[in-house]
């Protein structure tokens, strides 16, 4: 079942960042984030009305991994939605399965661990990927080109730091989900998603920062899909942590990357797809290879 759960999420994810590209091109950053966070905190309190449990609160640990991890997810979020705003969505989505290294380095910091032969085929396998995502510079500017461009400052640089972002929360969510109800963990995690980027938002405003643009509400549609597949894969990947090991999860999360570049082309008919397409479904073999067997 945890199977099922994990290709929703990847389908969901893949689908929420095809929604936000739209939005992103047009509006800014912070207000595409805010109302993904508005529409998915409603629809999970809806659901929190049948499915919400008990919480351990008491718990100072689970308290601090909570926030902690939702700390993670907003600055994931942002570069992410940032990185759209400057780069394909057939670009961005497949770097996004560099995560389970950022993974290794922290359980390398927390407990000494590394990957075996495998994982380090796996990290191989990744890397390659990625080269091959941009492969054609390699042929018009250089063979290290394609490197450059994904580390550059810009798109590529910002969908690293949030694949950085949320490996430090997936790990945080999956200890508090170890000692919590999936439904109920996500039930309260989404909406403290929604109360960090409203602060985020005020305080932009209050900064003379940050201008509200009404022309965002010719796109109800978009706004809503957004959330409410962020509210799925939310609730999927949370059922999917309890039922399987991180690392299970992840191998089949991360072929997002391989929707991520269909949709780019489907949607939005972008270039160069078919090198992509190469390049992440590498890069999603070399996760399966680095989750399963590293």
């Amino acid at each position: 079942m945890w199977i099922i759960y994990s290709l929703l999420s990847a389908v969901s994810d893949a689908g929420r960042l095809t929604a936000g590209r739209k939005l992103v091109r047009e509006f800014d950053t912070l207000w595409t984030v805010w109302f993904l966070y508005l529409v998915t905190a409603i629809v999970c309190l809806i659901f929190g009305i049948f499915a919400y449990k008990e919480l351990p609160w008491e718990n100072s640990s689970f308290v601090l991994m909570l926030f902690g991890s939702d700390l993670g997810l907003m600055a994931g979020t942002l570069l992410l939605t940032k990185a759209m705003k400057t780069s394909d969505l057939s670009i961005v989505a497949p770097i996004m399965s560099t995560t389970p290294i950022f993974i290794i380095i922290w359980e390398f910091l927390l407990f000494g661990t590394l990957p075996n032969t495998y994982g380090l085929v796996g990290i191989l396998m990744i890397v390659f990927g990625s080269y091959t995502l941009n492969l054609s510079k390699a042929f018009s500017v250089g063979i290290l080109e394609p490197l450059r461009a994904i580390t550059r400052p810009g798109g590529g640089l910002f969908a690293l730091s949030g694949a950085f972002a949320y490996s430090t929360s997936a790990l945080l969510s999956k200890w508090a989900l170890d000692i919590s109800d999936p439904a109920s963990y996500t039930i309260v995690y989404e909406p403290i998603a929604f109360v960090y980027i409203t602060i985020i938002v005020l305080v932009m405003m209050a900064l003379g920062k940050l201008k509200f643009d009404k022309r965002i509400f010719n796109y109800p549609l978009i706004l809503v899909s957004q959330g409410v597949l962020n509210a799925i894969n939310s609730l999927m990947n949370a059922f999917a942590f309890v039922l399987a090991s991180t690392s299970y999860v992840i191998s089949i999360k991360r072929t997002s990357g391989l929707f991520g570049v269909w949709f780019g082309y489907l949607f939005f008919k972008e270039k160069g797809i078919s090198e992509r397409l190469v390049g992440a479904l590498i890069m999603v073999c070399g996760v399966a290879v680095l989750s399963i067997w590293g």
